[in-house]
């Protein structure tokens, strides 16, 4: 019972640490802004405040997950060097090949889709929420919302669930349930219904990728291809034509399997304890 509160706090702990600094940042310039538009006189009422307040505060939310992102790295790096590891290693920062990089992100691309796909089975109004939250991304700007959405998400909910996390788990439980562990983690880590479910099935497929390339990069790669390709599509004008179009079919029924059968077919035996292979992929 001791060991499995102890594994519980070190899982925590790492979201905590993560979500914590987003709570810092948002407290701290909710505060900032509240006093800069209440001394500039900016809201002549209750309701103008609210409204001018909450759409300067939607600017800040890429900051706060790029601000929250880079602290988390440093802390995470912090704390697995004061155990005596090493951070790079900890989370498997190890060389990924050209072709299974260009492939890892294509494959992230396809998932798309099947988000898609998954989407489409929650009613309206979870789905309404769903896009508000992700709207709200877009109010500072195209660059920041790239930056946070398309390269600070990736790796840092990377190093935190297929990283840190996944570490922590394997050699605890089954390998099948870090999988799922690690997978489920990451749908709730989003906070919301319509994401949470397609995000549980994305971490499967991420943290088998981990499992069958031994490189974290692989995971970036695919998070990153997701969600870059996702905030192509929703500021390009011909967006919806990917999104409705046959493409959509060729990349859910051929681009994706292809894919995850090139990561399976050229899979590495894994490695626990920093490179003692044990586990074929």
């Amino acid at each position: 019972m001791k060991n499995f509160l102890k594994t519980v706090w070190n899982v925590l702990k790492y979201l905590l640490v993560h979500f914590g600094l987003q709570i810092v940042y948002i407290f701290g310039i909710s505060f900032v802004i509240g006093i800069k538009i209440g001394l500039e006189g900016g809201a002549d009422n209750l309701d103008n405040f609210d409204a001018e307040f909450a759409s300067t505060m939607s600017a800040h939310i890429p900051i706060s997950l790029i601000f929250a992102g880079v602290g988390s790295l440093l802390i995470y790096k912090w704390m697995v060097n004061r155990k005596g590891d090493s951070f790079l290693e900890v989370c498997r920062f190890n060389k990924l090949s050209l072709d299974k990089s260009v492939v890892s992100f294509i494959a992230g691309m396809s998932l798309l889709y099947l988000s898609s796909v998954i989407v489409g089975f929650f009613p309206d109004e979870a789905i309404d929420s769903h896009v508000e939250n992700m709207s709200s991304l877009t109010e500072g700007g195209v660059l920041l919302f790239f930056l946070a959405a398309g390269i600070m998400a990736p790796l840092i909910e990377e190093v935190i669930f297929r990283g840190l996390i996944f570490k922590e788990l394997r050699g605890k439980v089954s390998i099948f349930a870090v999988i799922l562990i690690q997978a489920l983690l990451f749908g709730f880590y989003h906070l919301n219904l319509v994401q949470g479910a397609y995000t549980f099935v994305m971490g499967v497929f991420l943290g088998i990728s981990l499992l069958w390339t031994g490189s974290i990069w692989a995971p970036i790669l695919i998070h990153a291809g997701n969600n870059i390709f996702s905030i192509g599509l929703s500021v390009m004008p011909f967006g919806h034509f990917f999104e409705q179009s046959a493409v959509a079919l060729i990349g859910l029924f051929i681009v994706l399997p292809v894919s995850v059968w090139y990561l399976y077919k050229n899979r590495m035996p894994f490695a626990d304890n920093y490179g003692k292979p044990n586990l074929k992929g």
